[in-house]
């Protein structure tokens, strides 16, 4: 059992015991403990082994027990306690996005709402807004929460998708059975959100290894199974298919399901005009019907007259042409960041201090780190005072002789405000060596303000970076309705990057939108949004959406050269660091 799932069991705890009208003590107990979890960089088995983890600031010893108790047997009784007494169809309520575990009690108790369908009820009918502490608006914001839980339903976020497909290759590698064995479709592709798995492989005994993969760990389900096609779902929803093809095919089909369909549908018609017959069986010449020699993808792409289109460009939109002019960019990797941004600490709502995050950034190999607190207005985060933003200044001057081989950046995440301003005002933020500007609130605003909310902020010479652009949560919340076009146009215009942010709740700014941005000349910056060591690398999903959206090591901020970005501040902000 790994930490996300410790962690998920005890903020499913948390909700359950606010359900069963627990006191709030009790409940922050588990919510601050899966936080904690979820933050640790160390190895929890072994953490839990030699008590190291109840010196972890949020794990007191009751809920040392449990996890103990957990890890040992994989139960845990007031959990399982908790599950029998709320019925499934009311937990699920709590996805709903902004529908918290009180709301949930109370609507419960007054209404008898006991799943989304009743929730939904309530909302329409009119009995939601006649309670006290809802209303009509309530009942709006609720319903476009559903909305947006139902169309995400069958969706996962890309970190699963891809333990649970790497979990299933290493599975199944260790039988022995795949002489070959990848990772195709979307999550090769890198989407941020995927409904399934597609995995293609060799092998010498295909039965064997179809019957493997059916009786792999986490299982619930055999949705098919053929000669080629193995179809399975797991216990957490996901589904995936195996398909496992001759050696001389495999080339072809890794391919052919890698592709999306317009990229696959471009690609056959380019075949066909140059007298061939692609599919997932091969590259056939359509006189003869004889196998093109192309024993895997570079060749195909190479007797197609293109140049070899990496997985994440394979959407249809442009990739191919650009092959066929030479046209394709070299896009950025994991290696080229020098630098990481967007850094919070236990200063605001971080798990880590200040000296252990530098430490993490130091041992990971970089460059230089800009430490990003929340500004003032972000309170629930525990947002900093102009007075403790200067102590923790004063801080990092302190550290920073222990750090020789890394530069430290003073900076901030500060809110943008409703009407563009930046929270602390200008005259403070001309302290900061690097802004982060991100919006945290008034997501609703029309389509009209939050533009120019948006364009205020960027044309800003005191942002050096704008935060999570679209404010959306995969899955759970849409991005603002803003012109995000016109916001990256006067991103370009003022000389302000634009950040992706690589939580994988959020991968944004949206891949769709990098190209545009690259085009015209805006630098982004990949930031991990970090609020623990552990989560500084998730720059992994934030480099996967940069190369979905054709961006280079040149286009990317935090890739320069420590000089370089100094240099690439002091242009912005049009005057020296006051370092």
């Amino acid at each position: 059992m790994d930490k996300k799932e410790v962690a998920r069991i005890l903020a499913e705890t948390a909700a359950m015991l606010e359900l069963a009208g627990e006191n709030r003590f009790k409940v922050l107990a588990y919510e601050n403990g899966a936080r904690a979890v979820l933050g640790f960089s160390g190895d929890l088995a072994e953490a839990v082994a030699t008590r190291e983890l109840l010196r972890v600031p949020g794990i007191g010893a009751g809920l040392f027990a449990a996890m103990e108790n957990l890890l040992a047997t994989g139960k845990f009784e007031l959990y399982e306690e908790l599950r029998a007494a709320y019925p499934p169809s009311l937990r699920e309520c709590l996805r709903v996005p902004g529908f918290g575990a009180r709301k949930a009690k109370l609507l419960h108790e007054k209404l008898g709402v006991d799943s989304i369908d009743a929730l939904e009820r309530a909302c329409r009918e009119g009995t939601l807004a006649k309670l006290p502490g809802f209303g009509a608006k309530s009942a709006e914001r609720i319903l476009k929460g559903i909305a947006v839980l139902r169309a995400s339903a069958g969706y996962h976020r890309y970190p699963r998708a891809r333990a649970r497909a790497e979990q299933a290759i290493g599975e199944l590698r260790r039988t022995g059975l795949p002489r070959s064995i990848e990772i195709a479709g979307s999550l090769r592709r890198r989407k941020e959100v995927i409904r399934d798995i597609d995995l293609v492989a060799t092998s010498g005994d295909p039965a064997a290894l179809a019957e493997a993969f059916r009786r792999q760990l986490g299982v619930a389900d055999v949705i098919g199974s053929g000669e080629t096609k193995t179809s399975v779902r797991f216990a957490d929803g996901l589904a995936a298919d195996l398909r496992i093809v001759s050696e001389d095919e495999f080339g072809a089909a890794l391919q052919y399901f890698t592709g999306s369909e317009d990229h696959n549908t471009q690609l056959r018609g380019r075949a066909k005009r140059l007298g061939f017959k692609l599919n997932e069986y091969g590259l056939f010449h359509a006189d003869s019907g004889l196998r093109v020699e192309a024993a895997d993808e570079p060749q195909i792409y190479q007797q197609l007259g293109l140049a070899y289109i990496e997985p994440e460009l394979r959407e249809g939109r442009g990739e191919i042409e650009a092959a066929e002019r030479g046209d394709l960019p070299r896009l950025v990797r994991e290696e080229d960041l020098r630098g990481v941004i967007h850094i919070h600490t236990t200063e605001s709502d971080g798990a880590a201090s200040l000296e252990e995050m530098l430490a993490g950034v130091a041992d990971a190999g970089y460059d230089y780190a800009a430490i990003t607190d929340h500004s003032q207005t972000a309170s629930y985060a525990g947002g900093l005072t102009p007075e403790r933003v200067l102590a923790q200044r004063s801080e990092i001057r302190a550290l920073a002789p222990h750090f020789p081989n890394l530069t430290i950046f003073h900076g901030t995440e500060a809110d943008i405000l409703a009407d563009g301003s930046i929270d602390f005002g200008d005259e403070f933020l001309e302290g900061f060596d690097v802004v982060v500007a991100s919006i945290h609130s008034r997501f609703g605003l029309p389509r009209a303000e939050q533009t120019q909310r948006l364009i205020r902020a960027v044309r800003n010479p005191r942002v050096s970076i704008l935060g999570h652009p679209s404010g959306r949560l995969l899955l759970s919340r849409d991005p603002v309705d803003a012109d995000l076009e016109a916001v990256v146009a006067a991103a370009a215009e003022s000389g302000c990057s634009i950040e992706i942010n690589c939580n994988p709740e959020r991968l944004d700014l949206d891949w769709r939108l990098c190209r545009q941005a690259v085009e015209a000349g805006v630098f982004l910056s990949i930031d991990p949004d970090a609020h623990s060591v552990a989560e500084l690398k998730l720059v992994t999903y934030g480099v996967g959406i940069a190369r979905k959206g054709w961006v280079t090591k040149e286009a990317t901020l935090n890739a320069k050269s420590t000089p370089d970005f100094i240099s690439w501040l002091e242009k912005r902000r049009g005057k020296p660091l006051t370092r």
